[in-house]
């Protein structure tokens, strides 16, 4: 069965100032599977994610030229409520970046401010969105210890369980390993697979092996341009472009 598309870009190109950071970019992103973007530092992946949740309207001089879509909806449209955007697609971001709150804060805040439930019903909300990012069971007896107490895998799932408890459609995730040690970063992986279920999820990586374990398609950058994008096994095992060949391969990046 062929996934139905969730996000898709259409002839994206994205820059600072003059330098254009991606470009002429048409990806489609589908929906209940996880998306890695590979490529080389400064190949434009991070960008393509912001845009995905107009992160990148809080970088100075970013302009735009080309479709972003969610749901057949553009997201760049004049009626578009940027903070409802984000809402809808959720973002994790490279380093773990609780507030300086309490973990039940950290995760009912955002529902609480948006008015996304009641006061009542915040409890059961923080409960099922820390289940989801499994950490209930390591923080329920410390809901009130400030986020920043937990070790560097606690803070990034509680980051996620954020995330989860805005609802959202879509989670992107830049990076989200890269400051985790082994055990922390499969206890993340494994939490992917399951929540995959639920969400489209675009994963940002350096890390070859994470994107052949992890992803089911796979997106390859390189200069800002979209190389190759496919199924993974086909990317990693029999690419198209020998410029993706030399990458995953290790020669060069």
């Amino acid at each position: 069965m062929v996934n139905a598309v969730v996000l898709e870009t259409r002839n994206l190109t994205i820059r600072y100032g003059a330098s254009p950071a991606i470009r002429d970019v048409t990806i489609s992103i589908p929906e209940k599977r996880i998306t890695a973007i590979i490529g080389p530092s400064g190949c434009g992946k991070s960008t393509l994610l912001r845009a995905f949740n107009r992160m990148n309207d809080f970088i100075p001089g970013a302009s735009h030229e080309g479709a972003v879509l969610f749901r057949d909806r553009d997201l760049y449209a004049n009626d578009t409520d940027p903070v409802e955007v984000r809402r809808r697609i959720g973002m994790v971001f490279q380093k773990p970046n609780p507030f300086p709150k309490s973990v039940f804060e950290n995760v009912a805040w955002g529902p609480r401010i948006n008015g996304l439930a009641r006061r009542s019903e915040l409890a059961d909300l923080v409960e099922r969105s820390l289940r989801r990012a499994g950490l209930w069971d390591e923080v329920k007896d410390r809901l009130a210890s400030n986020g920043l107490s937990l070790s560097g895998g606690q803070q990034q799932r509680l980051c996620l369980a954020r995330a989860l408890a805005m609802e959202p459609e879509v989670i992107l995730l830049d990076e989200p390993c890269s400051a985790l040690d082994p055990v922390s970063t499969a206890r993340i992986e494994d939490l992917l697979f399951e929540l995959k279920e639920r969400y489209a999820m675009v994963v940002v990586t350096h890390n070859m092996q994470q994107a052949a374990r992890l992803a089911d398609v796979t997106a390859f950058f390189d200069a800002g341009r979209l190389v190759e994008f496919g199924e993974t096994p086909q990317v990693f095992t029999r690419p198209r472009e020998k410029r993706t060949e030399e990458y995953v391969t290790g020669r060069f990046g």
